[in-house]
């Protein structure tokens, strides 16, 4: 087996190429964010800043519009297809489930672990300064006085659980990991309410889906549920592309620009006013509203491609992994020491950027890019006694 076909995750004609570089490059905004801020002074602290600096702050500001990017893809990616199952009659929530929980603790475990690790060695190695939340107002992420880093079982298996921000904070200094809550119960959410409508399923079955539906909506933050309407609006877009009109609206040149200029335009403006959820859901909306248009281009070419893919496929893990490290090369290397950008500072950060790719590239190695293998065998495992029994009565009955 030749190295390419191991290392790099080979593109193919199934895959939708333009999400999946939207996918890696969005992961990448958020570690150049967090890389900034650890690295070097906020922007008010610079004396004469230049075009350069402008340019260079202003390209690594976009983590938080990421993030909400990351939701409109999820859902076009992951509702879109439940929807159309469940309009086809190929639904199975229990496959369903398996598959989404598969792909979230696959990473998500392994990525605790390493928190784990990283956060104890760091706790030793510099006397607990950052992990305390010293460094909180320089770096304006990562713990805080009032939370500071908590690695404790309990907070652990919240985190498992995809409780984080619910009940229990992101573990340790993993601040990111509070979006895998809102994805989480995304998945959960959206097939309860969706089945009980597209699905024929008798009307008691409905009718637990709606309450259970009901009860989860209840005892979930007001702010998670709200930013799930950036997910419905990627699932609802996905299901607009099996209409013959709306495709030929998402491949027009007109709908492409507009859209496309709509979705520039948007991040570039809430990049100054992040944190309003008003804000997040257009920006979402645009979003969503431009994925139908991206799958509609046609493929760039085959290194366009192999870049797609291989930043798609480790997004995940550079996203869950990436701030742990970061956080422990600098309380105990760095801190308090950052930088004004110059030659000395960028060439440091693009060398702690390649020590964070190569450390997520070793993780998705050994975690992420076995998740269809997990699915299978976990399918296995709860199919193979179903499949017996199903057997054996079929056989009784025969006889």
């Amino acid at each position: 087996m030749r190295l390419d076909e191991t290392v790099v995750p080979q593109a193919s004609s199934s895959r939708l190429i333009h999400l999946d570089m939207v996918r890696g490059l969005a992961a990448l905004a958020v570690v150049a964010g967090h890389l900034r801020g650890f690295l070097f002074v906020d922007y008010g602290a610079l004396e004469q800043p230049g075009l350069a600096h402008n340019a260079l702050y202003f390209l690594t500001g976009f983590g938080h519009q990421a993030v909400i990017v990351f939701f409109a893809l999820s859902g076009y990616l992951v509702g879109g297809k439940a929807l159309k199952d469940m309009l086809s009659g190929g639904w199975s929530g229990s496959r369903y489930m398996v598959a989404r929980l598969s792909r979230l603790w696959t990473v998500a475990i392994p990525a605790l672990g390493l928190t784990l690790i990283l956060d104890v060695a760091g706790r030793a190695l510099g006397a607990g300064a950052g992990y305390d939340g010293t460094y909180w107002d320089l770096l304006s992420s990562g713990p805080t006085l009032r939370e500071p880093a908590d690695n404790s079982f309990a907070t652990f298996l919240a985190n498992v659980f995809f409780l984080q921000t619910i009940v229990a904070p992101a573990y340790g200094t993993n601040g990111p990991l509070w979006s895998l809550a809102y994805e989480f119960w995304y998945y959960a959410l959206f097939p309860l309410a969706a089945s009980a409508i597209f699905t024929s399923q008798a009307a008691w079955q409905r009718l637990s889906a709606i309450v259970a539906a009901a009860a989860m909506a209840c005892l979930l933050p007001q702010h998670l549920l709200l930013l799930g309407a950036i997910w419905v609006a990627g699932a609802i877009a996905n299901h607009l592309t099996t209409l013959a009109s709306a495709r030929r609206l998402f491949r027009s040149t007109t709908y492409l620009c507009a859209t496309a200029l709509s979705a520039a335009v948007c991040s570039g403006v809430l990049r100054l006013h992040t944190g309003t959820v008003a804000h997040d859901l257009l920006l979402g909306g645009v979003w969503a509203l431009f994925l139908p248009a991206l799958v509609a281009l046609p493929p760039w070419g085959e290194v366009y491609a192999r870049v797609a893919t291989l930043l798609s496929e480790m997004s995940y893990t550079l996203y869950a992994t990436h701030f742990p490290l970061l956080s422990f090369l600098w309380f105990t290397a760095l801190a308090p020491t950052q930088f004004a950008p110059g030659l000395f500072s960028i060439a440091l950060g693009l060398a702690l950027l390649s020590l964070t790719l190569l450390y997520a590239g070793v993780i998705w190695w050994c975690f992420e890019r076995h998740t269809g293998k997990v699915r299978s065998k976990i399918l296995a495992m709860l199919e193979g006694p179903m499949s017996s029994v199903f057997t054996t009565k079929a056989l009784v009955k025969h006889r």
